[in-house]
């Protein structure tokens, strides 16, 4: 038998989760401090991934099948996704590509949950993003889907990115020998100099996702 708080919490998410199947989530402004409510396919990723351990539930198998729906919406022809929902105000007002996190944390959700919706065809789509964003042939890849060796702004290899690439790899038994001496060596040389590792994950997630990428999670 479960803990009631196990199924309290998951109440709790099926309330909060919109009608499209989306999640609303809050951002912070460092500047004026203030905060607001935004939509972002991201956060709608997480938690289904969350959810793991979970998915045999009847209550998870109905979230589930809402935040898939909305996350197949999503997604390009290419099998990306964007930090915005594609049709939003902040689409419009603020654009910004498509990108490697957002769209590999979406895979990762649709892989644990309806493994059957990646299909030779779609793992194509997702292995030409990664040629076309590869700093070096297997890795490590750039954050941005856009050609950042013309434009020189959009280059960013972030850890943390690329071990949610190799997470979404090690589910479909696929191992990147180049990408995983990144990350390691990448992890290594923080804890010697001290210096931050990722600049949109703090230290915490990213001992999360060590354990995930190479533990049993």
């Amino acid at each position: 038998m479960h803990h009631p708080t196990i199924f309290r919490t998951l109440e709790f998410i099926k309330n909060q989760q919109n009608p499209d199947g989306s999640f609303h989530s809050t951002t912070f402004n460092l500047k004026d401090k203030t905060q607001k409510s935004t939509l972002t396919p991201f956060t709608t990723s997480l938690i289904l991934c969350c959810l793991k351990d979970f998915k045999d539930y009847p209550i998870v198998k109905i979230i589930v099948a809402k935040g898939i729906d909305f996350l197949m919406g999503e997604k390009s022809e290419n099998w990306s996704w964007n930090y915005w929902p594609r049709n939003s105000r902040e689409m419009r007002e603020h654009p910004c590509p498509d990108d490697l996190d957002d769209t590999f944390c979406a895979l990762t959700a649709i892989t644990i949950h309806k493994p059957e919706l990646i299909t030779p065809k779609a793992f194509v789509k997702i292995t030409e993003s990664l040629m076309q964003t590869e700093d070096q042939v297997g890795g490590p890849y750039n954050t941005w889907l856009i050609d950042f060796k013309k434009n020189k702004v959009w280059k960013d290899i972030d850890i943390v990115v690329n071990m949610n690439i190799s997470y979404f790899l090690k589910l479909h038994g696929v191992h990147l020998p180049k990408l995983d001496r990144f990350i390691k060596k990448t992890i290594k040389n923080s804890v010697i100099n001290k210096k931050s590792l990722s600049k949109y994950y703090s230290p915490s997630i990213i001992k999360y996702l060590s354990s995930r990428l190479y533990g049993k999670i």
